[in-house]
């Protein structure tokens, strides 16, 4: 799954705003680590917000008040605030909501967290306690925004094009953007991925840029949020993916893209890909010492058969010597 950049979350929540400003929240729901719903004072909308994701509006919300020592500090500093507006981080893909008694921050990258700090900027509660190189997310510490990895897409900056290496990885490594919008940079300039970066010509430095100001703008104006059968959401239309699954109406049909995500439990954590990765290699290992013992008992049909009958796991190299 290929979710929203920064620049889509800021065109989203340039959107909502209006809407969300001065509302008072008066629950909160959570369903998982993952899944949060805020409901709001007078009004029909409640806020969704999901770790992976990011924050959109529904009729349809959690309503699960599951709890926690974080679910329950989160709740005391939430319930009753009121909200003045949502901001997102130039380049990063964090949704900072700012309050009467501080500030919301969800970060959407790497494990994902939710962090709430008062008006000092503070941490008072966090879902996850941790120790970077540069900054410390814990109750009493300052809240500090992580490193830029890249230069933000919206400031359309000038790559240096001075490394000998395919033109995607270079604007990989100098622009905080998306691979989506790397690949379309390159399509949309008919200039081949594989093309080294130092030796593009002047008319191909150009045309990225262009390309880079049409994709900018087509993000902060765009009606339509496309869905591609990989996976990818992207409010860009995107030609080097061909044509979308779906197409939503931006941001009237945000809920109906995202609000599957807040009730099916698609996300299997570490253990349990790990437990069933150990369950698949006992599945195969029982299957090569079955098909052992009939080879030596000089079964060579129901060696066959337990080959045929793996499921494709232990076909291909195995036929061949039948």
């Amino acid at each position: 799954m290929d979710f929203l950049s920064d620049l889509e979350l800021e065109a989203l929540i340039r959107r909502i705003n209006q809407t969300i400003h001065d509302r008072y929240i008066n629950n909160v729901y959570s369903l998982d680590e993952l899944r949060y719903s805020f409901t709001l004072k007078d009004s029909e909308f409640a806020i969704n917000l999901h770790l992976k994701i990011g924050l959109w509006l529904s009729e349809v919300y959690v309503k699960e008040r599951t709890q926690s020592d974080f679910l329950r500090a989160l709740r005391d500093f939430l319930e009753g605030s009121r909200i003045d507006h949502a901001d997102i981080p130039r380049g990063q893909r964090i949704v900072t909501v700012a309050l009467s008694s501080g500030s919301l921050i969800a970060e959407l990258f790497g494990s994902s967290n939710l962090i709430c700090t008062d008006r000092s900027g503070t941490i008072r509660c966090a879902l996850r306690e941790e120790e970077f190189r540069d900054r410390k997310i814990k109750a009493g510490e300052v809240y500090s925004y992580p490193k830029l990895r890249g230069l933000p897409l919206a400031d359309i900056p000038t790559p240096p094009f001075n490394e000998r290496v395919p033109v995607t990885k270079h604007l990989g490594f100098y622009l905080a953007a998306p691979r989506k919008f790397i690949e379309e940079i390159v399509v949309r300039a008919g200039i081949s991925p594989n093309k080294i970066a130092s030796e593009l010509t002047e008319d191909e430095r150009e045309r990225i840029t262009a390309v880079m100001k049409e994709i900018v703008n087509e993000c902060l104006s765009s009606e339509s949020l496309y869905l591609y059968g990989d996976g990818t959401y992207s409010l860009v239309r995107l030609s080097g993916k061909g044509e979308p699954v779906r197409v939503f109406r931006f941001p009237q049909e945000v809920n109906r893209a995202f609000d599957e995500f807040m009730f099916s439990v698609e996300e299997r954590n570490e253990e349990e890909r790990k437990r069933a990765l150990a369950d698949s290699y006992i599945s195969k290992a029982n299957a090569l010492r079955s098909i052992a013992e009939a080879l030596m008992n000089g079964d060579v049909q129901r060696a066959e058969e337990i080959v045929r009958s793996s499921g494709g796991e232990l076909k291909g190299g195995l036929l061949s010597i039948f």
